[in-house]
């Protein structure tokens, strides 16, 4: 992965601010990404926790299937 594509993922804080606005659950988000519960409590850790570039670009597509729009690194909106 190029230093340009880390700049396109998303924060912690931006996933658990995300499944929030659609009132989604951390059990529903790992059902539409086919991961584990588990995963998706990493990918929304504040701690640093192993986990792959490719597994936040799945959960950040799934969010914005879902409405959501990210705004770089700092925020988060449901799509109007």
């Amino acid at each position: 992965m190029s230093i340009e594509d880390t700049k396109k993922l998303i924060t912690p804080a931006q996933i658990r601010a995300a499944r929030q606005l659609i009132n989604m659950s951390q059990h529903e988000l790992a059902e539409l990404v086919d991961l584990s519960v588990v995963t998706i409590k990493r990918a929304e850790s504040e701690r640093e926790v192993p986990i792959s570039s490719e597994t936040v670009e799945l959960i950040k597509e799934t969010l914005e299937a879902n409405g959501i729009d990210f705004i770089g690194v700092v925020g988060v909106k449901v799509r109007a």
